[in-house]
């Protein structure tokens, strides 16, 4: 074994009259997704796009290459 994570995002999601969630999300293509040393991946594993372009480095107000992801959090209506 390896001491290595494989590359991933903690995210902490609450709002009013639900149950807080916190979860982490993975990046396709580490080499690590496949031996994580806590054994912590599952199947939220998100693709990242590369924004490098001129023209969306402008739309975007940045000036170096940037990446963006879509995923989709759910929470629980809490319970009284």
């Amino acid at each position: 074994r390896h001491p290595w994570r494989a590359a991933h995002i903690h995210f902490k999601v609450s709002a009013p009259e639900y149950t807080g969630l916190t979860t982490q999300i993975f990046i396709a293509g580490d080499p690590h997704l496949d031996s994580d040393t806590t054994f912590a991946v599952r199947s939220a594993i998100v693709q990242l796009q590369k924004h490098e372009a001129l023209d969306e480095l402008k739309a975007h107000n940045q000036s170096k290459p940037f990446y963006t992801t879509e995923f989709d959090f759910v929470l629980k209506p809490a319970t009284l």
